[in-house]
Formats: structure tokens, C-alpha cells, sequence
């Protein structure tokens, strides 16, 4: 046998570290099986899995409003009653009042 040094990331390591114990195995003895059934089976990337399922889910959470993106704090505001509304409402005055900060540093 050869010695070598190997790093696995963490949740490689717990993988190996279960299967190892599942099977009744040492560490090294799980790696040297894995191994041996990767190189029998090549290097050839895992085929895709079927991702149709994670299609399907597009577009459920589809909220029909087309100007969510601009309007957010005026959606949330209604969902959170008059008072949110006057905060937002205030928010956006100060926002558009503000003077811009300097870019220079000190004066």
C-alpha cells in the first residue's frame, strides 16, 4: 500500500464518516472501496437530474403586480395598515430631501 494525504471538505468527510460506520468499515477502508467503484465507473461527470420538478415551481409565488420592484414599501405598508403607510410615506419625503453626502471627504 501507499500513503497519502488527502483533504476532504466537511460534508464529504461526514459522508464517508457515516457510510464507514453503516457498513462497519474504517475511514480509510470506505475511501479505498469508494475509490475502487469510481474507477471502475470512470470520471465521467454524474448525469443531470430530471429538473422538472424544480420547473414546475416556477412562477407560484407570482404576485401579478408588475411594479413590485419600484412600489415594495407601498405593498407593505397597505398590508401593515395606516400607520406603516405614513412611515413609508415619510421615509420617501426624507429620501427625496436629503441632500447628497459629499464624495471628497471633509471640507
Amino acid at each position: 500500500m501507499v500513503r497519502t494525504q488527502v483533504q476532504f471538505e466537511e460534508k464529504q468527510y461526514e459522508t464517508i464518516r457515516r457510510l464507514a460506520h453503516r457498513h462497519r468499515l474504517s475511514v480509510a477502508a470506505a475511501i479505498r472501496q469508494l475509490v475502487d467503484l469510481g474507477l471502475r465507473e470512470g470520471l465521467e461527470p454524474a448525469p443531470r437530474k430530471d429538473r422538472s420538478a424544480l420547473l414546475a415551481l416556477a412562477g407560484t409565488g407570482a404576485s401579478g403586480v408588475n411594479d413590485l420592484g419600484r412600489r415594495h414599501d407601498d405593498y407593505l405598508a397597505g398590508l401593515y395598515g395606516e400607520k406603516a403607510e405614513k412611515q413609508v410615506r415619510r421615509a420617501a419625503t426624507k429620501r427625496k430631501t436629503a441632500r447628497p453626502a459629499s464624495r471628497g471627504g471633509r471640507a
